[in-house]
């Protein structure tokens, strides 16, 4: 079974990821689920192996997009997404959260194993518009055996109307004609949030110490 393999990149486009099978984008739906608006970019054509995606969010909450797609082309470098995500919550952003899946709206489905969808990266990163780093942290989720279903990014600064430039690139398509990727974007943590944090883990390696001490006794 082939698998899709999508790459969480930088500004630049990955090179050199070989023999692809070849696939267009016919087009991308969204259901923004009341958390703002999305629309591609009215230059794109259908059959491009380009996508170009415009993204603002009014709220804290997902926002999902299905990528269609029908055999044709001839790359051999892959499919690529290119988005421009804009905050118009009001409030910085701390995270920034992705998930591979199904459907949309109340019908999304969240990616599992062996359903061959995958996130495959190294390093990734996320960049405002004026270069700056938007999320210096990041950590995959939900292991499929191939990837992962889902990254986080967190410990950012991204402020109301700034934007994020986010890239993907496509390969070894397996033939799929659709798959969904949600975002949802976090607040930045109140200070007595994050004294919370930090007390707690205060707390755990106290804890902590206290027990190997205790196991020390004779």
């Amino acid at each position: 079974m082939r698998h899709w393999i999508i790459v969480l990149a930088l500004l630049a486009i990955l090179i050199g990821v070989g023999q692809v099978d070849a696939e267009v984008f016919t087009g991308a739906t969204f259901d923004t689920n009341g958390n703002g608006s999305a629309s591609v970019d009215p230059a794109f054509e259908p059959g491009s192996e380009e996508i170009r995606i415009f993204k603002e969010f009014t709220a804290m909450g997902p926002i999902d997009t299905q990528f269609s797609l029908e055999p044709g082309g001839a790359s051999i470098m892959g499919l690529f997404i290119r988005e421009e995500i804009t905050n118009n919550t009001g409030v910085a952003w701390g995270d920034y959260h992705f998930q591979l899946g199904f459907g949309l709206g109340d019908e999304f489905t969240p990616s599992g194993v062996d359903d061959g969808l995958s996130f495959v990266i190294d390093n990734p990163m996320l960049y405002q518009s004026d270069h700056s780093i938007a999320f210096p942290n990041n950590l995959p989720g939900n292991p499929d055996g191939q990837g992962w279903d889902s990254w986080d990014f967190w410990g950012g600064n991204v402020q109301p109307n700034g934007t994020v430039i986010l890239g993907l690139q496509l390969a070894d398509t397996g033939q799929r004609s659709s798959f969904t990727l949600r975002q949802q974007p976090s607040p930045i943590p109140e200070p007595s949030t994050l004294i919370l944090l930090t007390m707690g883990a205060v707390g755990l390696q106290a804890y902590g110490w206290r027990r190997r001490k205790a196991g020390s006794r004779p």
